[in-house]
């Protein structure tokens, strides 16, 4: 009787941190595959243009918070299954994304020794990067661990 009231309890303040749970449309989710497209092709554009740090770095910032919107909005069918695979690939590219950015600059020195580079293998990455990478992990998580479910 005690164990199943917990249950119930459990169950019931699950289903209201989901209400509590606020994701973007799904019309975001193309809205921010449109803008990604976009500024790939604009920062491609400027590589072959010339040397235009300013407009860049506004492109990059384009293309984190298009990749955001992809990562928070809905799917078409959202239920309770996708909102845990969600929050999963959430944590898993937490722990790889902190991974990364510290494993990064020993591997750049690494492989400046073995390439025989003259110049110091020790570098910063940038916090575009950093975010970046971890969004991508969790896109890639979440979409491969909800077509094997």
């Amino acid at each position: 009787m005690v164990l199943r009231d917990i249950m119930e309890c459990e169950k019931r303040s699950f289903r209201k941190q989901m209400k509590e749970l606020k994701l973007l449309p799904h019309k975001y989710f193309k809205i921010g595959i449109f803008f990604t497209i976009a500024s790939f092709v604009g920062i491609i554009s400027l590589n072959i243009m010339g040397d235009y740090l300013m407009a860049k770095q506004v492109i990059k910032n384009v293309m984190l918070v298009s990749v955001l919107m992809i990562s928070i909005s809905r799917d078409k069918e959202e239920d309770e299954m996708t909102l845990k695979l969600r929050s999963q690939a959430f944590v898993f590219a937490f722990i790889w994304g902190v991974l990364y950015a510290a494993a990064q600059p020993f591997i750049n020195i690494a492989a400046d020794f073995f390439i025989g580079s003259e110049e110091e293998g020790w570098s910063q990455l940038s916090v575009n990067q950093v975010l970046f990478f971890m969004l991508m992990i969790q896109l890639s998580f979440y979409h491969v661990a909800k077509r094997m479910r």
